[in-house]
């Protein structure tokens, strides 16, 4: 059965994006969609126009397929492999990411403005992500080293999350979860437009969760009683006439037992908080018709808090805390300039400052305490220009170059054209370069050891692309990719410190196709991907195969199916070899009233024993266990 599934992805290749891209999305007009992306040059464009593949998951795939967090979205990618171990959501893309990795080569953005924190540049993908889902409008994921205009943490691609307007947030609503393993959730959320130039929505929510299943594969009997999770959100916007402001706090507290094997005393626990907040203003102005500016404010804190129990004998045990903290700030000012409808040129800097970068380490009981800081400052410069060749050709090329205070000083060239030999082909190929230099966390603790710091991080790119629209009810994409990484940065385990490894070859195709049928609507794509370092052993967690699959049917106009499925191909970890596996996901909405929605999902519906090693410590997790969830939302007036 197996075989047959994996030859059936194979088969697949040669169609092509379970994801649409705008083109495709805009030939639905009975679904509200976005008139324009923005990940690819932070300016609003067709994504005929965009040098390499963006795919995009919209609000009512959300709702539809009742997608709870920032990783459930993401799993619906071509080429994106997500994990969790109950406590961290991680992410593999294309075959890179290492147990332990914190999605630090992803670059994250909301509404524009870059969120990876500043101490070792993690990405938030799970239930602690500062948006409910509710409150987004569409995630698109840009993958690759995708366009002069991004710098550091963009080294396998950007994820920018846009959020909702006030008029699609209009009234008063509640919303309430429950789950059969004990999860709870409640959000309230209300927008309003006052006049025209002036809009606003604000939301609340809370999330509390006891008796967290013990998620390990060799189960040393935990008691799941103390195993819990509470999580508070907050977030507004307000928008007037081109100018908004969004500010947005997300807190988590996390209990989970540890192992006591061999020893007298009572179950031990670690307890864990994260608290993070957001401010973000930006402003659009149109100096002319020809000349428009982007500018954006953001400043971010964050602040992650661990005590673990450290045992000294069988009978006694003293508390050890772990602290990261971070506090920075972002100017980001671009211009556009378009004189002419066959050329345009955009060019940008980016100023970011790190005022605080902590990691601590603390014995209270015996007064120890060792605290690593620093600071950092960050410049980017980017230009890039786009112009028409031919009615049918045209050509992208940039520049970027970045630096900070300690090791990076690196220019990210990129080039692209892009040909559409018919109205329903397009053929697009693009190369581009981009670097990460190590994080504080990666630079501080070489530091303290007075080892050598690791080098810089560099990748170089290629995709060549296919989209074909069939029809109006069917469309293909295809995308074959190369890339080379230089100089990765990881923790040789368990050695505290930072190296960089051998070089890293990852290569691969993504294909798929979106079929609509009248009430009918069929997602499905593969990914056949092989990431090697120095043409040997295949990267630690990368599968070779990915396959995903979406299908919804309204099979009424109040009552609407779900099916997803999501196949990941075996892996390896070490000398440890991980089987694959298939998830299925099955779902019900109905809207008895205009004011009620009540949907209803199963989780791995078929009780996979699907395994990961997302974290580096050896252990095995089960990845989403077979769940049941209950959805309700009143619209209050």
């Amino acid at each position: 059965m197996k075989n047959a599934v994996w030859l059936f992805t194979l088969c697949s290749c040669l169609l092509s994006a379970a994801v649409p891209d705008l083109e495709q999305l805009l030939q639905q007009p009975h679904q509200q969609v976005p008139q324009n992306i923005t990940v690819s040059g932070r300016f609003s464009q067709s994504s005929a126009n965009t040098p390499g593949p963006i795919y995009i998951v919209t609000a009512e795939q959300i709702s539809a397929l009742q997608l709870r967090s920032l990783g459930d979205i993401l799993r619906l990618f071509p080429g994106l492999h997500v994990m969790q171990d109950s406590h961290f959501t991680y992410l593999n893309s294309r075959g890179i990411g290492q147990p332990g990795d914190f999605n630090s080569r992803l670059l994250f953005l909301i509404d524009g403005a870059r969120i990876n924190e500043n101490t070792d540049g993690a990405g938030l993908l799970g239930e602690e992500f500062f948006l409910d889902t509710k409150l987004i409008d569409r995630v698109e994921y840009h993958p690759g080293a995708p366009s002069a205009a991004y710098g550091a943490n963009a080294m396998l691609g950007v994820i920018h999350v846009v959020t909702k307007r006030a008029r699609d947030l209009s009234g008063v609503r509640a919303l309430t979860t429950v789950t059969n393993h004990g999860q709870q959730k409640v959000q309230l959320l209300a927008g309003t437009g006052s006049s025209e130039n002036f809009e606003g929505w604000l939301s609340a929510s809370l999330t509390d969760q006891k008796n967290i299943p013990i998620l390990l594969e060799d189960d040393p009997g935990l008691d799941p009683a103390l195993n819990k999770e509470l999580i508070r959100k907050l977030s507004g916007k307000i928008q007037w006439r081109n100018t908004s402001l969004l500010l947005s706090t997300a807190n988590r507290q996390r209990t989970s037992p540890l192992f006591t094997e061999n020893l007298t005393l009572e179950e031990l626990v670690s307890d864990e908080y994260n608290k993070n907040y957001m401010a973000s203003l930006r402003h659009d102005h149109y100096f002319s018709p020809e000349l428009s500016g982007y500018f954006t404010l953001s400043s971010f804190q964050t602040k992650f808090h661990r005590t673990d129990p450290l045992v000294l004998d069988h009978n006694s045990w003293t508390p050890y805390t772990t602290e990261l903290s971070g506090r920075w700030t972002t100017l980001d000012a671009r211009i556009h300039w378009q004189p002419g409808p066959t050329w345009s040129w955009w060019s940008g800097v980016e100023l970011i400052r790190d005022h605080r970068q902590v990691t601590e380490f603390a014995l209270p009981e015996l007064d120890f305490t060792e605290r690593l800081q620093g600071q950092n400052f960050h410049l980017g410069w980017y230009s890039e220009l786009h112009w028409q060749l031919r009615p049918t050709l045209s050509g992208q090329v940039g520049i970027r170059y970045d630096q900070d205070d300690f090791d990076l000083h690196h220019y990210s060239p990129q080039a692209a054209f892009i040909w559409h030999p018919t109205p329903k082909l397009q053929l697009s190929l693009r190369h581009g370069r981009a670097a990460r230099a190590a994080s504080f966390i990666e630079r501080i603790y070489n530091d303290e050891l007075e080892v050598a710091r690791p080098e810089p991080e560099r990748i170089q790119s290629t995709d060549l692309l296919l989209r074909f629209r069939v029809s109006d009810q069917l469309h293909l994409f295809s995308n074959l990719y190369q890339a080379r990484l230089k100089q990765l940065i990881f923790e040789p385990h368990p050695l505290p410190y930072f190296v960089n490894a051998m070089p890293a070859d990852s290569k691969g195709a993504e294909s798929g196709f979106e079929w609509r049928r009248k009430a009918l609507r069929w997602q499905l794509s593969a990914s056949i991907q092989h990431s090697s370092q120095a043409k040997s052993a295949r990267l630690d967690n990368s599968p070779a195969r990915l396959l995903k699959s979406q299908l919804e049917w309204a099979i009424h106009p109040n009552w609407q199916l779900h099916w997803q499925v999501y196949g990941v191909s075996k892996r390896r970890y070490d000398e440890l070899s991980l089987p694959g596996y298939l998830l299925h996901q099955l779902g019900l909405q109905w809207q008895p009233l205009p004011t009620l929605t009540v949907g209803l999902s199963l989780n791995n519906s078929t009780k996979q024993h699907a395994l990961e090693i997302p974290a580096i410590f050896y252990e095995a997790y089960q990845q989403q266990p077979r769940s049941l969830a209950l959805q309700l939302q009143w619209r209050l007036r």
